[in-house]
């Protein structure tokens, strides 16, 4: 046998033991059905995971409306008396409001407010105005 011929062989040796390597650390195939192949597309394509983000996020602001329509707000504020160049007012001003977020959509408020006034001159109340307000966005 000539150097060429054993030259060929130690070549094919060393390219069989690399190929047999190389296949061994390669990943193994895997059989999946027509279903299982779908399956597996649609949980990793971008397109179906925002649109189920998408979905959770309305889910959320949803159950964010449900809470903000159970639960009202109340506000109270109370106004010192005035001082004017006359002197000092006898008369304290307050306003109680209350705000409630309706179940009809996500931006439907119904709100209220009466001002009140207590005249210490006069020993009494003054109902000085009044409010109530719709809004839908």
């Amino acid at each position: 046998m000539g150097k060429g011929a054993k030259f060929l062989w130690v070549a094919a040796i060393l390219a069989l033991a690399s190929f047999r390597a190389f296949a061994s650390s390669a990943p193994e195939a895997i059989t999946l059905s027509l279903k299982q192949a779908v399956n597996l597309a649609l949980e990793h394509h971008p397109d179906v995971r925002q649109a189920e983000l998408s979905l959770q996020l309305a889910e959320l602001e949803l159950e964010a409306a449900r809470a903000r329509s159970t639960f009202p707000s109340f506000s109270l504020q109370v106004a010192p008396p005035e001082l004017s160049v006359q002197g000092l007012s006898s008369s304290i001003q307050g306003i109680f409001g209350m705000a409630l977020s309706l179940p009809w959509g996500t931006r439907t408020n119904l709100s209220a407010d009466l001002k009140l006034a207590w005249d210490s001159k006069t020993g009494g109340w003054a109902i000085p105005g009044w409010g109530l307000s719709y809004s839908q966005q």
